[in-house]
C-alpha cells in the first residue's frame, strides 16, 4: 500500500513538472508583432516560405525574391517590403520596431504608437500626426541609405542631432551619418572617361558616370582626353572638355539663376533662353561671362580667359570689379581678359578656330563608353566618332552631331562659316601657350588622383551604393502598387 502511494505521488510529480515545462515553454515564445496581410510572388519567414495571413513573431526575419512583395500589418503600422529586400521585426515596449537589413520599404503608421525603422547607424521614427498616418521610404545599400519622407512625420536619429525630414524632402546617410543636403543641379548626360567629381568640392575625387547627379557646389574635373556632357535642369547644357575643373556654384531652374566657375580648362555651354531678369553667369580666373540663351564657349588659364560666341550674344568683363569696361561678343566672334586687363575688343573668329573650340568640348549625348561617341581628328579634315558624333582636327570641320541639342549644330556651322578672317583677337600662338598650362594641370590632376587610388575606389562604392539606394527608394512607389494589386490588399486611405 505503502508502494503504490509512492509510486503515485511520484507519476503525479512528473506530471507537475512537464506541465511546468510546458508553461515556462509558453511563457518564452516570442511576442506575435503583427500578421503578413497579402504577398505576391515569393515571400519568406526565416528562410521559409509563408502564405498570407500568416502571424509574424518579434525576431522573424521576412525576406522577398525578385518580383515580390509582403503586406504586413504589424499591430496598425503598415509595411510594405518590396522585391529583393529583407526586413528584421522586433517588438519594444508598445512601438514597432523593425531593422531594414537590405532593398526598400514603405512605412504608413498606426494613430497610437510610432514606428521604428533601424538602418546602418541611425533609426528612422514615422509618427503619426493626429489621426492622419506619416508614410515615407527608406531603402537601404550596404552602409548607405536614403529616406524619403512623402507625408507627415519624420525624423532620423543618428550621429549628431536628430534630422527631420519635411514632406516632400529626402535625406542620404553613410554609416548614420546624414550626408549633406546639396541641391541637385543636374547629370551627366554623357562622358569620355576620365572625369571625376568631389560634392561640395571636398574629399577625395569619385569617377563620374552616365547618369550620376550633379549637386550645387560640386568640382567636376577630366583627366587625359576626357570630357562631360552635364545636363542641367530646366534644359541647358554644360560641356566640360579635357584637362579641365569646373564647379557650379548655383543652379536655380525655377528662378533662372545659374553661377558655374571655370577654374582650368575648356567649357561650353548651351543655355537656354532666360526670362527677363534670369541670370547665366560663367566666373573665371580673369573674367565674368553672361549669356541669355546663347551657345558659347570659353578657355581659361590663371593669367588669361579666351572667350566665344558660337551662337547668340555674350556679354564679357574682368571679374575685378575695378577695372571698368565690358564688351559684347555676336555670334561668330572672339575676345580675351588678360589678369588685370579690362576685355580686348571683339573681333571675328576665324572658322577654323571657332571649329576647334567645338570639337574640343564634344561628348555625345549619352556616350558612356571609352571612345564611344567622339574622335578627334588630327588632319585638316574630319574625323567621324565611334558613336557617331564628330571631332575636327585642329585644322579640320565638325563632323556628326554629337554633344549638341537638337539644331545647335547647324547653328554653329552656319556661324563659323560666316565668321570672317579677320586677323586679330586671340590668336594660336596664345592658345598654344594655354593648351600648355593645361597639359602642366592635367600633370598634377594625374599624380594627384593616382596618389589617391585607393581611397577613390572606397569611395567610389560607397557613392555607388548611396545612388542604388536612392534608385530603390525612388523606384519603390511604383512597386508598391504592384505589390497591391498583386495580393488583393486595400491601401489604408491617407488624407
Amino acid at each position: 500500500m505503502r508502494t503504490a502511494r509512492g509510486l503515485g505521488f511520484l507519476i503525479g510529480m512528473v506530471f507537475l513538472v512537464t506541465l511546468d515545462g510546458f508553461g515556462a515553454g509558453k511563457l518564452d515564445r516570442p511576442e506575435v508583432v503583427g500578421s503578413i496581410a497579402g504577398i505576391t510572388g515569393t515571400v519568406k519567414v526565416d528562410q521559409h516560405t509563408v502564405l498570407p495571413r500568416e502571424a509574424v513573431f518579434a525576431g522573424d526575419r521576412v525576406s522577398t525574391g525578385s518580383a515580390s512583395g509582403a503586406f504586413l500589418n504589424l499591430r496598425g503600422t503598415i509595411a510594405i517590403l518590396v522585391e529583393n529586400s529583407e526586413l528584421a521585426l522586433v517588438r519594444a515596449g508598445d512601438s514597432t520596431t523593425m531593422t531594414l537589413m537590405k532593398g526598400a520599404v514603405e512605412i504608413r503608421s498606426g494613430n497610437s504608437q510610432p514606428a521604428l525603422v533601424n538602418i546602418p547607424g541611425a533609426s528612422v521614427i514615422v509618427r503619426s500626426e493626429g489621426t492622419f498616418p506619416s508614410i515615407c521610404r527608406i531603402a537601404s545599400v550596404d552602409k548607405s541609405a536614403v529616406v524619403f519622407a512623402d507625408k507627415g512625420h519624420v525624423e532620423i536619429h543618428g550621429t549628431g542631432a536628430p534630422t527631420i525630414v519635411p514632406p516632400g524632402k529626402s535625406v542620404r546617410l553613410e554609416a548614420g551619418v546624414p550626408q549633406a543636403a546639396g541641391q541637385h543641379a543636374g547629370k551627366v548626360s554623357g562622358h569620355i572617361p576620365t572625369g571625376t567629381v568631389q560634392h561640395e568640392g571636398k574629399g577625395t575625387p569619385i569617377v563620374l558616370k552616365l547618369s550620376d547627379p550633379i549637386y550645387w557646389e560640386d568640382l567636376v574635373a577630366t583627366q587625359g582626353n576626357g570630357r562631360i556632357r552635364i545636363a542641367l535642369e530646366g534644359g541647358s547644357y554644360l560641356n566640360i572638355g579635357a584637362r579641365s575643373q569646373m564647379r557650379i556654384i548655383q543652379h536655380d531652374a525655377q528662378s533662372q539663376q545659374t553661377a558655374v566657375e571655370l577654374k582650368l580648362g575648356t567649357l561650353r555651354g548651351e543655355v537656354v533662353k532666360l526670362a527677363k531678369g534670369g541670370k547665366f553667369e560663367t566666373r573665371t580666373p580673369t573674367a565674368v561671362i553672361g549669356v541669355v540663351g546663347t551657345v558659347w564657349a570659353v578657355t581659361a588659364t590663371p593669367r588669361v580667359t579666351h572667350v566665344w560666341s558660337v551662337t547668340g550674344d555674350v556679354n564679357v568683363k574682368n571679374i575685378d570689379p575695378k577695372i571698368s569696361g565690358e564688351v559684347t561678343l555676336h555670334t561668330g566672334q572672339t575676345t580675351s581678359v588678360q589678369l588685370g586687363k579690362p576685355p580686348n575688343t571683339p573681333t571675328e573668329a576665324p572658322a577654323s578656330q571657332m571649329q576647334t573650340q567645338v570639337a574640343q568640348t564634344n561628348v555625345e549625348e549619352g556616350a558612356g563608353a571609352a571612345g564611344g561617341g567622339t574622335a578627334a581628328g588630327t588632319g585638316g579634315g574630319t574625323a567621324g566618332g565611334t558613336g557617331g558624333g564628330g571631332a575636327g582636327g585642329a585644322g579640320g570641320g565638325v563632323a556628326g552631331g554629337g554633344g549638341f541639342s537638337s539644331g545647335s549644330l547647324k547653328m554653329i556651322s552656319l556661324a563659323a562659316s560666316g565668321a570672317g578672317v579677320v586677323t586679330g583677337g586671340v590668336s594660336i600662338h596664345e592658345t598654344n601657350k594655354a593648351n600648355d598650362s593645361l597639359k602642366s594641370a592635367d600633370s598634377s590632376l594625374a599624380n594627384a588622383a593616382a596618389s589617391a587610388a585607393n581611397a577613390q575606389n572606397a569611395a567610389n562604392q560607397a557613392l555607388a551604393a548611396a545612388q542604388q539606394a536612392s534608385n530603390i527608394a525612388t523606384a519603390t512607389a511604383n512597386n508598391i502598387n504592384a505589390i497591391l494589386q498583386g495580393c488583393g490588399c486595400v491601401s489604408p486611405s491617407v488624407p
